[in-house]
């Protein structure tokens, strides 16, 4: 913690510094070209006075003002009028004089904000840096917390259903009774381990292989599995699964990332949860297949439809997630993923107290009989 305070005070000390050199720079960028133009024009108006001098100190030059001191003054103009010979600044020198501070200033001006925006950059990087270093951390040690936490559960429930059949007094309908809480434990152990190492596999891409695939066929498998918990949970499930379409996807990622959306259909769904589970064409020349699950639960707020898709983080933390749910919070970031290593993309639809429609979009491979 004071090494993190530290950091953070060395970075604002940095970041102040670079205001105040960026201030210091604009004041002397500004006194730099007021004192080269005064300069340049006290210098004209110097050789102003000392043509006029030697015009009346030196008689030779009489004869011929502009032919002896013109050489000498490139930036004067001599006219002759009435009264005698006029000794003037060339409006063009002055002229150009002003130009070129101009310029000068500008060239200082560019460089100096050149310099400013890269070092800005840097600062910025460095506090994004920080700031991702941090919400890592933060993330890290809540996926910490909750995974002890969920593996603790089930285990402790092992513990305690182990040493419950060891009493032989136990009845066979409550020994078949405690088997059955057994097995979903075991379950949830094993969903548990199955995401933990699907994050380490998401983050290598190559691990997948895409190939052709019916995803009609995949999701009827995918149902199949859950059919148990739907029955349980008394869920309702309507699906429209057209067959003869084709995906390109990898089946194991496609499976695990419908399977997630199914359950959290379930899980966030008052009961009896009502779930959809749809699969079309869509796009120009049905370049892609949808597949989407909706449900009628309470709907994601606005502010965490971008936020759930992050690794470890869940709806409702901190006391606001409803009673039941469990969860370590990879769930919806294998989906997204996957999905993007698949080529292909998730869409969430939603909103508080009309429920969700999670979509799988892949590109379609190709028709049956193509």
């Amino acid at each position: 913690m004071r090494s993190r305070r530290l950091l953070l005070w060395l970075y604002l000390v940095f970041l102040v510094t670079i205001l105040a050199q960026a201030g210091w720079w604009l004041v002397y960028l500004r006194r730099e070209g007021e004192h080269y133009l005064n300069y340049q024009i006290q210098r004209l108006q110097t050789d102003q006075l000392h043509a006029a001098y030697l015009l009346r100190s030196v008689p030779e030059f009489q004869a011929d003002p502009e032919g002896a001191l013109a050489p000498h003054f490139p930036d004067l103009v001599f006219k002759r009028t009435a009264s005698g010979l006029d000794i003037q600044v060339d409006p063009r020198a002055e002229a150009a004089i002003r130009s070129e501070a101009s310029r000068r200033r500008r060239m200082f001006l560019w460089e100096g904000g050149f310099f400013l925006t890269l070092l800005l950059a840097g600062a910025s990087m460095v506090y994004v840096a920080y700031r991702r270093e941090q919400a890592f951390r933060r993330s890290r040690e809540l996926f910490l917390a909750g995974v002890t936490h969920e593996f603790k559960t089930p285990l402790a429930s092992l513990s305690l259903y182990g040493e419950t059949l060891e009493r032989p007094e136990l009845a066979e309908a409550q020994r078949a009774k405690i088997l059955l809480h057994m097995g979903d434990d075991l379950r949830r152990l094993r969903q548990m381990v199955e995401q933990v190492l699907a994050v380490s596999r998401a983050e290598s891409p190559t691990a997948l292989r895409p190939v052709d695939l019916d995803p009609a066929s995949l999701a009827r498998q995918v149902l199949a599995d859950l059919a148990p918990l739907f029955a349980r949970e008394g869920a309702l499930l309507t699906s429209e699964l057209p067959a003869g379409e084709w995906v390109r996807a990898d089946e194991p990622a496609l499976a695990t990332a419908l399977r997630n959306l199914l359950l959290n259909a379930i899980h966030y769904s008052p009961p009896p949860a009502r779930v959809t589970l749809s699969l079309n064409r869509e796009g120009r020349e049905g370049r892609w297949l949808r597949l989407a699950v909706r449900d009628e639960g309470p709907g994601i707020p606005r502010r965490e439809q971008k936020r759930i898709f992050q690794s470890f983080y869940r709806v409702g933390e901190a006391g606001r997630r409803p009673a039941g749910i469990h969860g370590s919070g990879l769930g919806l970031y294998l989906v997204k993923r996957n999905l993007e290593a698949m080529g292909g993309r998730v869409e969430l639809v939603s909103s508080p107290g009309a429920g969700a429609t999670f979509s799988l979009l892949l590109p379609a491979a190709r028709k049956e009989g193509d």
